[in-house]
């Protein structure tokens, strides 16, 4: 009788065992299908269906080291409003997004975006990921405000109205590799500032304004980046020192191709190729010195009387062993500029 009522006891833990496992699991499927717009998400979610929103924000981040995966589903936008955000002031940290499409968020004139993305004033740690989303249609595509640290991977962004990836006030410390950014209507494909961000291996085409923007930044890394067909610059830096491109390919760009402007000082061109432009290749402009430029190729270059590298009241930097043929103007060209080295060039 003992061994029956031991087996009878037995039978019921593990049967109470295996009810709380499947209630959980039921559970665990539940909260992704049961995410609404408006959710703020407070555990790993992984979404089940598409959300089509009539308010902003579409889904909000509310907890520390979580991913939120789209698993290809849509978070579709009413026009206005972020679509992925974690607020101003936020002490959130360690947020995957990752495998989400979102289109139609931020209105033209708003501060939005469909990823939005902030610390706090004057700057505060981040350190999330934000990878494989596609997002289309939206004021901005990815926006990164007084947040440090952020890994911005495989995204394509596309029809973005302003930028489509932009970081403002101090956004220190970001990587941003390997994304496709495409036809805004009235930005440029990355725009940022800050110091120690590295931007590497991103194709940026046919945006309106310059596919790279980078401004009052410091110790830079932009390297490997294929940037063509915009509206006005490939590359500018304006106002930026310390910092290194290197093995970028700009073309076919409606104005130069690489461009240092505004002070920018002390920075390193190497080895990239700045072809096809309807400006000059590369160019300094505007007390744009102590730069050293160096194995670029800068040809083929000018619409019209354009030039492989050109400086305009910009000194003491070092050109050396560059290849600038075939350019409409000269391979080389100063004007208003001072004690510079040019030597070794093929010109």
């Amino acid at each position: 009788m003992k061994s029956v009522r031991k087996m009878a006891g037995l039978l019921l833990v593990g049967f109470l065992l295996l009810t709380g496992l499947l209630a959980l699991a039921k559970a665990e499927v539940a909260y992704g299908s049961d995410i609404a717009c408006g959710t703020t998400i407070t555990a790993n979610t992984t979404l089940t269906h598409d959300l089509v929103c009539a308010s902003a924000p579409g889904l909000t981040i509310g907890a520390s080291n979580i991913t939120l995966d789209g698993a290809g589903y849509k978070l579709i936008g009413p026009g206005f409003g972020n679509g992925v955000v974690i607020p101003y002031g936020s002490s959130v940290q360690g947020v995957t997004v990752k495998n989400l499409t979102l289109t139609g968020w931020g209105a033209v004139g708003s501060l939005d975006a469909a990823i939005n993305i902030s610390g706090s004033y004057p700057s505060s740690p981040g350190n999330h990921t934000i990878q494989n989303n596609t997002i289309t249609g939206s004021a901005r595509g990815i926006w990164l405000i007084y947040t440090n640290g952020n890994t911005l991977s495989g995204n394509t962004i596309t029809s973005s109205y302003y930028n489509g990836i932009q970081g403002v006030f101090t956004t220190n410390n970001n990587t941003i590799s390997g994304n496709v950014i495409s036809s805004t209507t009235n930005g440029s494909g990355i725009s940022i500032g800050g110091s120690g961000n590295v931007i590497t291996g991103n194709t940026i085409n046919s945006n309106s304004d310059r596919g790279m923007y980078l401004s009052g930044c410091t110790g830079l890394t932009v390297a490997n980046n294929t940037v063509s067909s915009n509206g006005v610059f490939g590359i500018e830096l304006n106002g930026c020192s310390n910092s290194t491109l290197s093995g970028n390919a700009t073309s076919s760009n409606a104005q130069d191709g690489i461009y240092l402007f505004g002070g920018s000082s002390n920075n390193t061109e190497n080895g990239n190729a700045s072809t096809n432009n309807r400006g000059s290749g590369i160019v300094l402009w505007a007390d744009a010195n102590n730069n050293t430029i160096t194995n670029n190729t800068a040809s083929n270059n000018g619409l019209y009387t354009r030039y492989g590298i050109y400086l305009v009241g910009s000194h003491n930097n070092t050109i050396d062993g560059n290849t600038t043929n075939s350019n409409t103007g000269s391979g080389i060209r100063l004007w208003a500029s001072n004690n510079n080295s040019i030597k070794n060039n093929n010109i």
